[in-house]
């Protein structure tokens, strides 16, 4: 995986339907993430009163609820065996779990890149317009922006970044690349060699 990393959290915002997930190499890393996400949506000026989840017991370690009481925000779990009454968040690890598989077999690439593929998709779920309302998509109702749409492309396709670190004026100013979806920094992709050594970004 990932670095070693291969457990993933997820958070769903109820409202919206964003999907923020995040690769974890330990569960113990749990109230840390929390922090992240809470700072995540902060930044997006989100605030965050109620979490939901679950009976794991990452989640409701005092830390990690030391970690939510923190920030002003409460947590609720579902009762002891009843995972109906966290349908939402199932169906979406269900639908998640469809997008990768589908994203894996389309472009024809390892199943070790199935994280890249789990991060497009719920960036592409985000910005598609809602039934109800055409207007509107998660990101806008998660954040109150339209989004940009303009970096999206098929995943796993070609692509050809510009190169900020030429050798000198008369190299490539581009060379083929994967495209791999948005880098945690909204303004870059993630792109891979041709020849595959290490993930690139490209603007």
């Amino acid at each position: 995986a990932f670095g070693g990393q291969t457990i993933v959290l997820n958070f769903h915002d109820h409202y919206s339907g964003v999907n923020k997930p995040y690769l974890l190499k330990s569960e113990n890393q749990t109230p840390d993430i929390i922090e992240k996400y809470i700072g995540w949506c902060a930044s997006k000026n989100v605030t965050i009163k109620h979490f939901h989840t679950d009976n794991a017991k990452a989640f409701i370690s005092k830390l990690s609820r030391a970690a939510i009481a923190r920030h002003g925000a409460h947590l609720t779990t579902i009762c002891e065996n009843e995972p109906r009454q966290n349908g939402v968040c199932e169906r979406q690890w269900r639908t998640m779990g469809r997008d990768v598989r589908a994203l894996l077999a389309d472009s024809r690439l390892p199943k070790s890149y199935w994280w890249l593929a789990l991060q497009h998709s719920c960036h592409i779920s985000s910005l598609l317009p809602w039934r109800s309302d055409n207007s509107m998509s998660g990101w806008r109702a998660f954040t109150g922006k339209k989004p940009s749409v303009g970096w999206v492309r098929v995943w796993g396709c070609l692509c050809y970044p510009k190169l900020y670190n030429r050798q000198s004026k008369v190299h490539e100013q581009s060379e083929r690349h994967i495209f791999f979806g948005l880098a945690p920094d909204p303004q870059w992709i993630r792109a891979l060699a041709s020849s595959p050594t290490h993930l690139t970004f490209g603007s």
